[in-house]
């Protein structure tokens, strides 16, 4: 079993996906499978979110496999993200969900905090 995680590890490191995905996806004994299972969704989703920020469309034959899913499972999966496919053309486009930007303090407000420390830092 050490050599099929070395293969996973090998594929992750060299970024040839469908190969990543061909290694996760065999039977693992019970003690590794929840790793391995946790290692294909995380790198599915990481892969997810570098073809929406990389990609205005793709070919759905080239999202399947750098996803890992055949068609139909990417089908569903471009519906339920939002993403739109031109069934005629084979073509996906992506949407890149930003993450939620950290609300930031106004200056004044930055300012007087700062203040109050120094003040507090003089008594």
């Amino acid at each position: 079993e050490l050599g099929k995680i070395w293969e996973v590890g090998k594929s992750i490191w060299n970024r040839d996906n469908p190969r990543v995905f061909q290694t996760l996806q065999v039977e693992w004994s019970t003690p590794i499978a929840p790793l391995m299972e946790y290692t294909l969704k995380s790198f599915r989703e990481e892969t997810i979110q570098l073809v929406s920020k990389a990609y205005s469309s793709i070919r759905i034959s080239d999202l399947t496999q750098y996803i890992g899913l055949d068609e139909q499972a990417t089908t569903q999966l471009i519906n339920d993200m939002g993403w739109s496919w031109n069934q005629q053309t084979g073509m996906v486009t992506p949407v890149c969900k930003r993450k939620e930007s950290l609300k930031l303090e106004s200056l004044s407000v930055q300012q007087q905090r700062v203040a109050d420390f120094i003040a507090y830092l003089e008594n």
